[in-house]
């Protein structure tokens, strides 16, 4: 399967039977889907970053996946009965020290926070488990689970939505249940950051 990049956003997935070479892009709406080299594109990016590159867009699709199974249509994303979904138990716990959540085989451990951050934990955790990307198992699973978790809590197409009957940051926030920093990194995400203040 090639590996197909927006030319407007630069998100990137693998080519299925709903995307195309061609085709528009999901994320943005305004770019077209172009086949990179996977090949040509490891060369590059170990000569100029030596680091490797979070691949954002497959742990997007992969919260929009869940959130399809479960029927899940409006804000806010009912976080902890998605955790159910894949047989994920939620248990506070006051032992975590610095930790704000872990997942723990079928078990999602979190610290006692606000409802806002304990949502997040807990669509992080749900990631972890989604993504089968364990703590620590390389440099770039936090990004791509954060980023599974952005998109868990705030799918674009519920943003675009909401965003038609209000524009106001604090107010979108509220209806996702969410903080502002997360509200934020979704409107960038869609491409509704100079609409949405």
């Amino acid at each position: 399967m090639p590996l197909l990049r927006c030319s407007v956003c630069e998100c990137e997935v693998f080519e299925r039977s709903v995307l195309a070479v061609g085709a528009e892009c999901t994320e943005c709406e305004e770019g077209e889907m172009l086949e990179v080299d996977a090949d040509l594109e490891e060369e590059t990016t170990a000569v100029v970053n030596p680091e490797p590159r979070p691949h954002l867009a497959l742990p997007r699709e992969a919260a929009r996946k869940l959130l399809g199974e479960q029927d899940v249509r409006r804000p806010p994303v009912p976080v902890e009965q998605l955790a159910e979904a894949p047989g994920l138990t939620i248990v506070e716990r006051r032992t975590l020290g610095s930790l704000s959540g872990r997942l723990v085989e079928t078990t999602i451990d979190v610290a006692p926070c606000s409802r806002n951050r304990r949502r997040f934990v807990v669509a992080h955790e749900i990631g972890h488990h989604v993504l089968r990307r364990p703590h620590g198992s390389g440099p770039t699973v936090e990004p791509e689970v954060n980023a599974f978790a952005g998109e868990l809590l705030v799918p674009g197409d519920m943003l675009r939505a909401a965003a038609k009957e209000s524009m106001d940051l604090e107010e979108l926030a509220r209806r996702f249940e969410v903080s502002r920093q997360v509200l934020e990194i979704a409107a960038r995400v869609h491409r509704l950051d100079d609409r949405i203040r």
